[in-house]
Parts: C-alpha cells; structure tokens; sequence
C-alpha cells in the first residue's frame, strides 16, 4: 500500500511538473510571437492640424458668445438700473409691469445664451468624436500592416521603448485623411 501511494505521488509530481513546463513554454512562445505598439492619443489629438484649426475658430466663437453675454448683462442692469432711478415716476401697477417685462427678458435673453452654449458644446463632442474616431482607425490600420498583437493608450503605461511607439505615424496619417472638423 505505501509503494501504491508512493507511486501515486511521483505521478502526480511529474505530471504536475511536466504541466507546468508546458504551460511555461506556451506562454513564453505566445509572448514571443505578440507584439505590442504604445499611441498617445492626447499627443495625436494636440498635432492633429484639423484639431489645431477647429480650436482656432472655436475660439473665436466662444469670444463672440461672451461677447454677446456681457452685452445682455449690461442691458439688463441698465434696464434695472433705470427702472429703479425712475421708479417715483411710475405708478406701483406700471412699476411692477415694468420689473416683469424686464424679467422676461433676462427669461428670454437666459433660453438663448444657454441654447447657443449648448450648440458650442455639440459641436465640441462632435469634433472630439469625428477626432478619435479617425484616431482609432488609424491605430488599427497601423497594427494590422504591421502585425501589431496589441496597441495600448500611453496613458495606461508606465515604461516604453521608442520602437513600440507608433504615435508619429497616427499622426501623419490622421492629418493626411482628416482636413477639418
């Protein structure tokens, strides 16, 4: 019984030692054969020559609804403003629909600075889409020529060598394919 349980053991340690070599190899072979590529796609996005372009003429267009904004407020503190100076001259019931009419267009003046917010802010995430999407299919196009297992954000990496790093070319071909925004 003890030789049986002896042999048993030795089994069981071979099989177990063999198993493991085995596995062993087959990730090493596996690890060989997959190659991995690093893109960082905020560097893509910055060097994108749609991107810088898009930024330009959003910035002119934030301006502009600043510019719209501060002049709204001003008209409406000097409507306020000579409501009050003029109050002695108004009857309470003439008074109080002069305070409405200029709360309605505060209401009104609010609805289109806040839709015109918005349209800017779609039109940002619109842009940062059409962006990464181009982003995203040039990786892939690079990673399948060039028989890429994996390719990783750089953000999700702590150390790289330069040989793995394709952002360059992400580059160069995100602003061949995409002309604007």
């Amino acid at each position: 019984m003890k030789r049986v349980t002896k042999y048993t053991a030795i089994a069981t340690f071979l099989f177990i030692a063999f198993a493991t070599y085995a596995h062993m190899s087959m990730t090493k072979a596996l690890a060989q054969q997959a190659s991995i590529a690093i893109v960082d796609k905020a560097a893509v996005a910055s060097q994108s020559n749609a991107w810088k372009t898009f930024q330009k003429k959003l910035e002119v267009d934030v301006k502009n609804w600043q510019k719209k904004a501060r002049s709204y407020e001003e008209e409406l503190t000097k409507g306020n403003r000579e409501l009050i100076e003029g109050k002695n001259n108004f009857s309470p019931a003439d008074f109080q629909q002069k305070q409405q009419q200029l709360k309605q267009k505060q209401v009104q003046y609010n609805q289109e600075m806040g839709k015109e917010k918005l349209a800017l802010d779609q039109k940002v995430q619109k842009a940062e889409q059409t962006l990464n999407k181009e982003i995203d299919d040039a990786t892939a196009k690079i990673g399948k020529e060039r028989n890429i297992s994996i390719v990783l954000n750089a953000v999700m990496v702590i150390h790289k060598s330069e040989e793995m790093d394709i952002t360059k070319e992400v580059v160069k071909r995100v602003n061949k394919k995409l002309k604007k925004l």
